[in-house]
C-alpha cells in the first residue's frame, strides 16, 4: 500500500454491477496511457503532464466506470432529450416546417429553448445530488484517499 500511496500508480478494482471486474479509481501517475473513455479529459491530461515531468501533485481520479455506477437512470432520459436537439448550424436553413418545442438559433438552426435546457440541467443536477454513492465506489475512494496519508486535497469535477 505504501508504494501506491507514494506514486498512486495503482488502481482500485471492484466488481461492476454486471459482475466483471472494473477499475473505479486510478492514480494520476498511471494515466499517461489511459483512454479518454476511462478517465475523462482533465484526469488524462494531468496524467500526461506528470508522465512528461511537469510538477503534478500526487492524486487520483474516479473513473468513468465509477461514474456510471453512481449516475442515476434519470440521466438517460435527459441525455436522450439533449441528443435529440440539434446543435446550432446543424439544421437545414430551408426547413420551413421547423420542429415543435424548439427555438430558432442565431444561424438558422433549431435547438431547445433556454427555458427547456435550464430545466434539463436542473433536473440532472437534482438527480445526481439525490443519488446515493454505491458502496463499492465509496470504499474505493476512501481506501485510495487513506493510502495518500490523509490531509487536505483538491477536488476537481
Amino acid at each position: 500500500m505504501r508504494a501506491a500511496a507514494r506514486g498512486m500508480a495503482s488502481t482500485t478494482r471492484t466488481r461492476e454491477r454486471g459482475g466483471a471486474g472494473t477499475d473505479l479509481v486510478a492514480g494520476l501517475s498511471s494515466l499517461a496511457g489511459a483512454s479518454l473513455d476511462m478517465v475523462g479529459g482533465k484526469a488524462l491530461n494531468l496524467g500526461r503532464l506528470a508522465a512528461t515531468g511537469f510538477p503534478v501533485p500526487s492524486g487520483f481520479c474516479l473513473t468513468t466506470a465509477a461514474y456510471r455506477m453512481a449516475a442515476p437512470s434519470e440521466l438517460d432520459g435527459i441525455a436522450t432529450r439533449l441528443d435529440g436537439a440539434e446543435q446550432p448550424g446543424q439544421a437545414d436553413r430551408h426547413d420551413q416546417a421547423g420542429r415543435a418545442g424548439q427555438a430558432e438559433t442565431h444561424d438558422g438552426g433549431r435547438a431547445l429553448p433556454d427555458e427547456d435546457r435550464n430545466q434539463l440541467a436542473w433536473s440532472a443536477r437534482e438527480a445526481m445530488v439525490a443519488a446515493p454513492v454505491p458502496h463499492e465506489v465509496e470504499t474505493a475512494l476512501r481506501e485510495t484517499y487513506a493510502a495518500m496519508g490523509g490531509g487536505p486535497v483538491a477536488v476537481r469535477s
